[in-house]
């Protein structure tokens, strides 16, 4: 680990979100510090890196991984690269912040979590950001000191600016209602037994009559 500085931490992927990282780290952490990128795009990677004084544009990130220089990793980039890149921080011994998903398909998740636990180690953590959000923690504190009674029902609203192109059905599973599935049962303290995916019929445009 840095003497000097704290943790060194390497970003993979600088696209919206690990561009978002390299900025938090550099603006707002205390004791950490982003030292490489790597992106697939390597001139995406230089340019993210020539905003951080000290910061390195990796050829790839299996190198990025593997540099001594590099303490912690951040994974943001496509959710098919997830697996293979926190496997590899894994073997390296290395803390790893995974955005979602952790992988595609549940084997692969599986196989992270067999891993992480033959390395015996905790080095593993997705992107649920919730957890950690001070409205949540109170909620959930509250829930539990029975303040507001038994919940019977929640209802959650998650709503994004924007959307890029290719969004689907799906998309919106992973990248969007997976913040629910994640921190519901951590408020209430119970385990989801059934999850019901409802999508609305897409209507066709109503008849208009323009009038002279």
């Amino acid at each position: 680990m840095t003497k000097n500085h704290g943790l060194s931490v390497g970003v993979i992927g600088t696209g919206i979100m690990g561009a978002d990282h390299v900025q938090t780290i550099t603006k707002a952490v205390s004791g950490a510090e982003i030292r490489a990128v790597a992106d697939i795009d390597p001139k995406r990677a230089e340019a993210a890196a020539s905003g951080v004084p000290g910061a390195k544009a990796f050829p790839s990130a299996e190198l990025l991984i593997e540099s001594p220089e590099v303490d912690a990793v951040i994974i943001a980039s496509s959710d098919a690269t997830h697996a293979q890149y926190v496997t590899a921080c894994i073997s390296a011994r290395k803390p790893v912040l995974c955005e979602k998903p952790l992988a595609p398909t549940l084997a692969e998740c599986e196989g992270i979590l067999r891993l992480e636990e033959v390395a015996a180690m905790r080095l593993v953590q997705v992107g649920f950001m919730r957890r950690f959000d001070p409205g949540y923690v109170e909620l959930r504190s509250r829930i539990a000191a029975g303040e507001i009674g038994t919940p019977m029902l929640a209802h959650c609203s998650h709503r994004n600016v924007d959307v890029p192109a290719g969004w689907t059905s799906e998309t919106t599973v992973v990248s969007a209602a997976s913040h629910e599935i994640d921190v519901m049962p951590w408020v209430f303290g119970r385990d989801i037994i059934r999850v019901t995916w409802l999508s609305p019929r897409q209507m066709p445009l109503p008849h208009c009559a323009i009038l002279k």
